[in-house]
C-alpha cells in the first residue's frame, strides 16, 4: 500500500482547511475503515504550527505502526515507520488532500438531538447529513475547548467543516459515522479525549537513529 493511499484512508477524511490558533495539548482519536476492516489509533500532539501524529493501524492482513510530523508554517510533511527499520521520509504537503469527498454544500441536515448526547464526556448536538451518495450522522460540540480555527491547514479539503459553516452551524464535530445509502457503515472517527498539556520541540522532530530517504 502506497503512504498516499495509508494517509488518506486513515485519517483526512473531512476534516478543514483552518490555520491553527491557540490550543497545546494532546487529542486522542480513533477510525475505522469497515471496506477495508482497518481500525486504526491515533495520538496527535499539537504544539503551535507542529503537530506529531502516531497511528497504530490493524486489521487481519497487516499491523502497521508510523507517524507523521508537520509543520504547517513550512508545509513540510515527514513519514516515519520503525515496522521493519527506522527511516523518515519527506512526502508532499498535498498527500493531505481530501479533496474528493463527496458532501456538497446542498446536502440536507436534520438535527437529532440537542445536548443530549456526548463523546468524550463533552455534550454535542447530534446532526444527520442526508448526501446524494452516503448519509453521515456527526456529534458537534461549541464546549470541546477547541474551535474551528483550532484544527489545523494540513487537513485541506474540509468538506464536513464547510458544510456546517454553509448551514451555520457552530462547534467542531467530535465524531461521524459515514454509512451509503443502503446504511452499511463505511467509516467512522471519533475522539476519545483532548487534554490541554505542554509539549517540548523534540516531540515534533525527527528522533536521532532514523535513515532519511527520498520521497516518493
Amino acid at each position: 500500500m502506497s503512504i498516499k493511499k495509508i494517509i488518506f484512508a486513515y485519517f483526512v477524511l473531512f476534516f478543514p482547511l483552518f490555520t491553527f490558533a491557540q490550543f497545546e495539548g494532546t487529542v486522542i482519536m480513533k477510525t475505522e475503515n469497515s471496506a477495508n476492516g482497518e481500525s486504526v489509533d491515533i495520538e496527535w500532539k499539537i504544539k503551535s504550527d507542529k503537530h506529531a501524529m502516531t497511528f497504530d493501524s490493524r486489521s487481519e492482513q497487516i499491523q502497521m505502526e508510523y507517524q507523521l510530523l508537520i509543520d504547517d508554517k513550512k508545509e513540510k510533511v515527514f513519514f516515519l515507520t520503525e515496522n521493519n527499520q527506522k527511516f523518515a521520509m519527506e512526502i508532499p504537503y498535498s498527500y493531505l488532500d481530501a479533496k474528493d469527498v463527496n458532501l456538497p454544500l446542498n446536502s440536507r441536515i436534520r438535527v437529532d438531538s440537542k445536548n443530549e448526547e456526548s463523546v468524550a464526556g463533552i455534550p454535542c448536538v447530534k446532526l444527520t447529513i442526508i448526501a446524494p451518495q452516503q448519509v453521515v450522522e456527526v456529534w458537534v460540540s461549541k464546549d470541546a475547548g477547541l474551535t474551528p480555527s483550532d484544527f489545523p491547514n494540513f487537513m485541506s479539503g474540509g468538506a464536513l467543516m464547510s458544510l456546517l459553516k454553509y448551514n451555520n452551524i457552530d462547534g467542531v464535530p467530535l465524531k461521524f459515522i459515514v454509512r451509503n445509502i443502503a446504511g452499511d457503515v463505511l467509516n467512522m472517527q471519533e475522539i476519545i479525549s483532548i487534554n490541554e498539556t505542554s509539549h517540548s520541540d523534540n516531540s515534533f522532530e525527527i528522533p536521532s537513529g532514523f535513515e532519511l530517504r527520498r520521497g516518493q
